[in-house]
């Protein structure tokens, strides 16, 4: 006569656990899961499909939580890779004013073969005027002047003066006016 193998039963936590290494070995169909767990342990159908069904959907929610906390930090390196120094971008725009340095240009489509015709030409007048502009600015020729309109403590420079002509104040405005009758 064979032996037969006696299930045992399973606690809900161990359940969990079981069914969440079914998940992380890609075994996600409710049948398959029920299938293998049904061999090994004593499993009501009920409370099964409930602990699959709320095991499942925290299983899911911390997956894509994990993928997208690693594209955000995927995307993070990328960016600090590809962002470049202020010296860097000014390096790369003298580096245009070089005479023999071309850009890719699109010419064309080749419909018999489906493929783009491209060529390499010189910059124009105005991408090289532009440059200069765009060197001009990150070097901070356009900034403009700073004065100082207010004193440290922030009371104004200009104070009320009075104007003397002749050793004597003037307290009525100046005009461009000039007096004939003397």
């Amino acid at each position: 006569m064979p032996k037969i193998k006696e299930r045992i039963s399973i606690s809900n936590a161990q359940l969990k656990s079981e069914l969440i290494k079914l998940f992380n070995s890609q075994n996600t169909d409710k049948g398959k899961c029920r299938e293998i767990l049904g061999r090994k342990y004593k499993i009501q159908v009920k409370r099964f499909y409930d602990t699959f069904n709320s095991t499942i959907e925290k299983w899911q929610i911390t997956q894509e939580k994990a993928q997208h906390d690693q594209t955000v930090e995927n995307t993070k390196e990328a960016l600090k890779k590809g962002l470049k120094s202020k010296l860097e971008r000014q390096l790369d725009l003298q580096n245009m004013l070089e005479p023999n340095f071309k850009v890719e240009e699109i010419v064309g489509v080749d419909v018999k073969i489906g493929k783009v015709i491209r060529a390499m030409r010189p910059l124009t007048p105005t991408e090289i005027k532009n440059i200069h502009i765009e060197l001009s600015k990150m070097d901070g020729s356009y900034a403009p002047a700073k004065t100082e309109i207010t004193g440290k403590d922030g009371s104004p420079l200009i104070t009320n003066a009075t104007i003397v002509i002749n050793g004597k104040p003037m307290h009525e405005p100046v005009t461009d006016e000039i007096d004939i009758t003397d």
